[in-house]
């Protein structure tokens, strides 16, 4: 009951900043085209914002809190510079390549202006940077063999999207703001990162 209750609150830091932006923009759009996010759209960026979700909790992207905790110790023994210089894990590795095969899809899918191999992939290296810098903060492993990982991953979505694409003619979509995937992506995270609280929560579950 309690991990579920923990889980339920992280998602809830993310979740709710992306419910409050979507509004916004929907307000936006329909003053500036006429016209707010349209069904499909919606739930294109609510399945985009879950996908989200669940990379920074099972990536266990770092918060605020667990700096200030921390002291912001950060230990440098848990960074990897030098590429494949470790013991090779091959599903470590293989479940980094599938984490942003993903992203690689829906980003091109969602966001037509982005449907370019190169934009994919660069979006695809700096959100896995964002959550391996994040990890800093907690102690966890920051490896560069994860954003190599992470970053090719991405490109394999975005092949597959093009194969996709070539079948069923997704079309060019709505009108949108050029840099909504990436406020998308950054509110999100600050959502998390500002307001899940995790000792906290575990000291008035427990009575720490």
């Amino acid at each position: 009951m309690e991990r579920f209750i923990m889980i339920k609150y992280e998602v809830l830091t993310c979740f709710v900043p992306f419910v409050i932006l979507l509004f916004i923009l929907n307000y936006f759009y329909k003053k500036k085209y006429n016209c707010g996010i349209m069904r499909r759209r919606a739930f294109l960026l609510i399945l985009f914002a879950i996908y989200i979700i669940g990379v920074f909790y099972f990536t266990g992207s770092g918060t605020i809190w667990d700096g200030l905790f921390k002291n912001f110790d950060i230990r440098y023994e848990y960074i990897n510079f030098i590429p494949f210089s470790n013991n090779i894990d091959t599903i470590g590795y293989l479940l980094n390549i599938v984490l942003l095969i993903p992203f690689g899809f829906l980003v091109p899918l969602i966001w037509k202006k982005l449907n370019k191999p190169s934009v994919v992939v660069g979006f695809g290296f700096l959100f896995s940077l964002l959550v391996e810098l994040s990890q800093l903060l907690n102690n966890r492993s920051t490896d560069i063999d994860d954003l190599i990982l992470n970053t090719l991953g991405a490109l394999i979505g975005f092949v597959i999207f093009r194969l996709f694409d070539k079948v069923f003619k997704f079309g060019d979509g709505e009108s949108y703001y050029k840099y909504e995937m990436v406020i998308i992506v950054l509110v999100m995270f600050i959502g998390k990162f500002l307001l899940f609280n995790e000792y906290f929560v575990v000291s008035l579950l427990y009575g720490f």
